[in-house]
């Protein structure tokens, strides 16, 4: 019997990392929030209830501190990711899956331990938990090993539905953790049941993936010193059709995208808070809507885009253009129901990642899969780093102002991300040639 599912292990990735996001920024504002005068435990564990001249200044703390954390977890995974894409043709993806998930294991395990000591220990020390994710690769190295495994095991035909089940798993376990999160994180040791289970629920992904999950790689190919030249070149390389162009059309508004969604998620929740006053329960409800909402469009949405045959650069523009209309939405929200509107017209686009990936998995060889994956992991490996510091210093910018701003950052990355797929559709409409893994051109135009 095949129990090797990789919507169990995004599933119980994700279910972790969305009971702790919300919980680890308080816990980050409490104890800096104790280190002010006059501040009582009684206010400052109740984030909502800190006054707001004292939120202008806990708040740009909190920002630096979440800056440094995606540093750590994603510098040295983008420095190496690049070359773990062919290592992996040649070694496995298993391993990869299992050296990622260990590293989860281990931030859990150790925050479990630092918030026993959190009256006494400085904020800093909890980004100490994040060094092991940074060592084993994070989400980096997770997703490269699922997306080509994914690839290994899944025919051209069933692919862009089997990366919509794969994101469907991911909103899955975060739509659990957020219908457990206000729960789970109550009372005084609200933060330890949180960190503990989270840690028991990545070791049972750990075992799941040591397990159940096979190799799906093809090791009988010689093993080749991976030269970093060879993957730019391989990406770079002229394509029949036109096609090396749509693939840089794909990475760049893929990257736009995630550029919105790792700049949004630790400042959306401190701009609702500064808003409208929203405790840790109401941004759970919202995000539970949104999950419910995304996983439904996931499912739903690849049946419906593959009943039309639509190609999957023409799907993908059509998903992201109610992110513009999103993000313009939460920008403009004179009260908090405007926010639901923006996050259902959001999660739409929720399906431009499987098929954007499930497009380059068709333009590029499947020998050359490995290489190109390394590199696209590389740029998203960066986007966190680069897109929290672009985020952060805008926040701060217009903290005393117009919070609400930030989101005019998002509007101008959907726009650019909605430009480029619709590049890249007028390009499949001038020159209609599908080229998948099998296929391997020969004769036909070159850029």
């Amino acid at each position: 019997m095949n129990l090797a599912f990789p919507e169990i292990l995004a599933m119980l990735l994700l279910l972790p990392q969305g009971l702790s996001s919300g919980v680890f920024t308080n816990l980050l504002m409490e104890s800096l929030c104790m280190r002010v005068n006059n501040m009582t435990y009684e206010v400052c564990s109740h984030v909502e209830l800190i006054p707001h001249d004292m939120q202008k200044i806990i708040q740009p703390q909190v920002n630096w501190l979440l800056n440094w954390k995606v540093l750590i977890e994603t510098f040295l995974p983008a420095c190496c990711v690049v070359f773990l894409g062919p290592w992996s043709d040649a070694h496995g993806r298993r391993p990869l899956i299992i050296a990622s998930l260990l590293g989860q294991f281990l931030y859990f395990t150790i925050l479990s331990v630092l918030v026993l000591f959190k009256n006494v220990l400085p904020a800093e020390y909890y980004l100490l938990a994040a060094i092991p994710v940074g060592i084993s690769g994070g989400f980096s190295v997770f997703f490269l090993s699922v997306v080509c495994f994914i690839t290994d095991r899944t025919p051209d035909e069933n692919r862009a539905f089997k990366m919509g089940t794969f994101e469907a798993g991911c909103m899955l376990g975060s739509l659990i953790a957020q219908l457990l999160t206000a729960r789970v994180s109550r009372g005084p040791h609200g933060f330890q049941i949180t960190f503990l289970i989270s840690s028991v629920t990545c070791l049972t992904n750990l075992l799941y993936a040591i397990i159940f999950i096979p190799e799906s790689a093809n090791l009988s190919q010689d093993v080749q010193q991976v030269q970093l030249l060879d993957l730019f070149r391989t990406i770079s390389k002229k394509r029949p059709m036109h096609r090396r162009a749509l693939l840089y059309l794909l990475i760049l508004a893929n990257t736009a995208f995630i550029i919105i969604i790792f700049g949004e998620s630790d400042i959306f929740y401190q701009s609702a808070i500064k808003r409208f006053q929203w405790s840790l329960q109401q941004f759970s409800n919202l995000n539970s809507v949104s999950l419910v909402v995304s996983g439904s469009v996931l499912v739903i949405g690849t049946y419906v885009f593959k009943f039309f045959k639509l190609s999957d650069m023409t799907a993908a523009l059509i998903v992201v253009a109610p992110r513009i209309l999103s993000s313009f939405m939460n920008f403009y929200a004179p009260t908090d129901h405007w926010l639901y509107g923006a996050a259902a017209l959001g999660c739409i686009s929720t399906l431009i990642t499987p098929f954007y990936r499930t497009a380059v998995s068709k333009i590029v060889p499947s020998e050359e899969l490995g290489k190109v994956f390394a590199v696209i992991m590389f740029t998203e490996a960066l986007v966190p780093s680069i897109s929290s510091n672009i985020y952060t210093f805008a926040y701060n910018s217009v903290i005393h102002t117009q919070p609400s701003a930030i989101f005019l950052f998002s509007f101008g990355f959907a726009s650019f991300s909605f430009i480029m797929l619709l590049i890249g559709c007028l390009i499949e409409l001038r020159y209609p040639y599908e080229c998948t893994s099998e296929q391997k051109p020969g004769s036909a135009r070159n850029e």
